[in-house]
């Protein structure tokens, strides 16, 4: 038995249109009702012989224990339109099984007669309905099929409703190049729900008030067999760092090796909106001079408040003018502004003294109220609340690429955080995708953000040489470098150029910003993170730091040595080498550095973009027997191969070709 036309045509545009009709389903032509085998339930029929979901609903109000208060005719509609075109999917994806059986009147009843039982009866609710009702969040996994695809939105549903969305720029343009169409199946992390209302409202309602927002970084193709619904899966799978897209909104798992953690930095948003960067022994600088300067305007606002109190002129005050107060308020504002109100308070009785001290404390507490608001408005209008937040860069490998090209992350609210160590491998959850002045991927931290450390040593990923001026490696970007500092040339307010020397030979170092004041002719200092360029300048800026000690054991101990190397150097021997570098220098006639330009804090390298084909992109996930699989992105629509997808996973995630087919989470 082949598929009929009928169930050829169906989509879940015009599923809810759907009507049996005589004859092909049903056989007696004089009947103008139907007895549904199965359930006992009665479908009338029109004087057309046929039924949809009108008549379905007439029929489920009149069954036997069916609460007509929760059968309404949009439920029925709803889940009419859900079931036929499952029942249609089924019927063309496995026609041999199901070609005739699955689109019938008796089980389309069956299957409103279940959902009722599951809905009313049980209580149970599907995901999207406890989304849009505020009993769920919508960043739980859960597989949703795409049920319709408009000109401006794109439709999802459970299997039980449905639900528009709001797709960003990478979903939009697999919609537009039919990657993702009418019954695919994805798996979606960390959404979120867009819409105006604050309290729950039923599914049937929040379709026209309530969006569901998916991000591309948080979605992925589900095999075709996946049960919709909020998923069972315990851990999201990490994705390789180079499938993100810097536009694909926050990504729900990462799985990187950390090789570098620079220092922590200090953004501060100015009144006028300007935003600096700070290193932290400037923020700590700038910080005193705020505080002393509050604590000056604090001083200044104090004494000009206590200087305001009105005094009268000096009035006489009989005992029989105050014999007649019995109002604490009236002998308060008598005496406040005597200038002996010791003198009026030995003419009142005892009573009045108790109406007067309950009062005066009243109106102490009041008064200092009023000061310290009056004292705070003054304070921050003329030195208004610094906005600063800390952050700091790092330098990650993706963990399941460990030769792909390294990426930044910058983590923020690090003092609240406790510090991530290099060489360790981390899973970050939560992590947002950008992209850095247009010219590659830049990761993020946010305040929902977690981190879970994995075993393993990493240690020799994070490893940098240790070496003196003459002797920088050729080939590496970063490295310590550990020098006699013999001479501080001052370039700009910015940058100063550092000659630093060894045993062996000189060499220069371009310090940005503050970490030139730290630097003194004459000293030992070690430079942590110092930026190798690819001419092999030496440039230590907001990644690096410069100390005269170290508090890392190896790096302390090559300090030490390196004290005993020098210890024998005579003063002439570093004034030679001085010279012979300031003769070398000035018989060039371009310097090194003036093509440097200048570069403000905060500013990290980045990347270049990495060109990706993103139906051959591939990611890790493991099945219910706990082996490891490869899953694509998302299938070539051309051929329907699976590219990048391994044989044994092969079967499970080929999707059938126009399958309309979907599980319903309960059944």
């Amino acid at each position: 038995m082949g598929v009929s036309c009928g169930v050829e045509e169906i989509t879940p545009g015009n599923a809810v249109e759907f009507r049996f009709t005589k004859p092909d389903y049903f056989l007696d032509d004089d009947v103008d009702q139907v007895t549904l085998s199965g359930c006992g339930v009665v479908l009338k029929l029109l004087e057309s012989r046929s039924a949809g979901h009108v008549e379905f609903h007439q029929s489920l109000l009149e069954a036997p224990k069916i609460k007509k208060q929760f059968v309404s005719a949009e439920w029925v509609a709803n889940h009419y339109r859900l079931i036929v075109w499952k029942c249609a999917g089924q019927e063309r994806t496995q026609p041999t099984v199901y070609a005739g059986r699955a689109l019938t009147p008796e089980n389309v009843m069956s299957q409103l007669l279940l959902r009722y039982s599951v809905e009313v009866e049980e209580g149970r609710r599907s995901a999207i309905r406890m989304i849009t009702e505020k009993d769920d969040t919508p960043g739980k996994p859960m597989t949703l099929l795409v049920s319709g695809i408009g000109c401006k939105t794109v439709e999802v549903s459970d299997g039980w409703y449905c639900l528009d969305c709001v797709l960003d720029n990478p979903l939009s343009v697999l919609i537009q190049s039919r990657a993702i169409e009418v019954g695919t199946k994805i798996v979606s992390f960390s959404s979120a729900i867009i819409g105006t209302h604050t309290d729950g409202i039923p599914p049937l309602q929040a379709k026209t008030t309530l969006k569901l927002k998916l991000n591309y970084n948080c979605v992925r193709p589900a095999v075709w067999h996946a049960k919709l619904g909020y998923t069972d899966v315990e851990t999201m799978p990490a994705l390789p760092l180079h499938v993100l897209a810097a536009d694909g909104g926050t990504c729900a798992c990462i799985d990187v090796v950390l090789i570098r953690r620079y220092p922590v930095q200090f953004l501060e948003t100015l009144p006028s909106g300007k935003k600096v960067f700070r290193s932290e022994r400037e923020e700590r600088r700038r910080q005193e001079e705020y505080d002393k300067s509050r604590d000056k305007i604090v001083e200044d606002i104090t004494h000009k408040l206590s200087t305001t109190r009105r005094t009268n002129r000096s009035k006489k005050i009989s005992k029989e003018a105050v014999k007649g107060i019995d109002s604490g308020q009236e002998l308060y504002d008598l005496i406040k502004d005597h200038p002996d109100p010791s003198s009026v308070q030995s003419l009142l009785s005892s009573t009045q003294r108790e109406l007067l001290a309950e009062y005066s404390e009243k109106e102490r507490s009041r008064q200092e109220v009023q000061h310290n608001k009056q004292l705070m408005e003054e304070l921050n209008e003329q030195c208004p609340p610094r906005k600063v937040i800390s952050l700091a860069k790092h330098k990650v490998f993706c963990a399941l690429q460990l030769n792909s090209k390294p990426y930044f992350l910058t983590m923020w609210r690090v003092e609240h955080q406790e510090p991530l160590k290099e060489g360790r491998r981390y899973r970050m959850y939560n992590i947002s995708c950008s992209t850095y002045r247009n010219s590659g991927l830049s990761l993020s931290s946010s305040k929902s953000s977690m981190f879970r450390e994995v075993e393993g040593d990493y240690s020799h990923l994070s490893s940098k040489p240790i070496c003196t001026v003459s002797s920088v490696p050729a080939g590496v970007s970063e490295c310590d470098l550990i020098g006699k500092v013999l001479q501080t040339n001052k370039q700009t307010d910015t940058r100063t150029v550092v000659v630093m020397g060894d045993t062996e030979g000189v060499g220069e170092v371009l310090v940005y910003h503050a970490a030139g004041d730290e630097v003194k002719a004459g000293g030992v200092v070690c430079v942590v993170n110092l930026q190798v360029t690819k001419s092999g300048s030496l440039i230590c800026n907001e990644k690096s730091t410069m100390s005269s000690n170290s508090k890392d054991k190896v790096l302390s101990e090559k300090l030490r040595e390196f004290h005993n190397l020098i210890s024998e150097k005579s003063p002439s021997f570093w004034d030679s080498l001085l010279q012979s570098h300031s003769t070398t220098d000035s018989s060039e006639p371009d310097h090194q550095w003036d093509d440097i330009p200048e570069i403000p804090l905060g500013q990290f390298e980045t990347q270049t973009p990495i060109q990706t084909n993103k139906q051959t992109d591939k990611l890790l996930s493991r099945s219910k027997e706990g082996r490891e699989i490869t899953v694509p992105l998302f299938s070539d629509k051309e051929t329907g191969e699976l590219l990048g997808c391994s044989d044994r996973a092969k079967s499970d995630y080929q999707t059938p070709v126009k399958s309309a087919y979907y599980d319903s989470i309960f059944e």
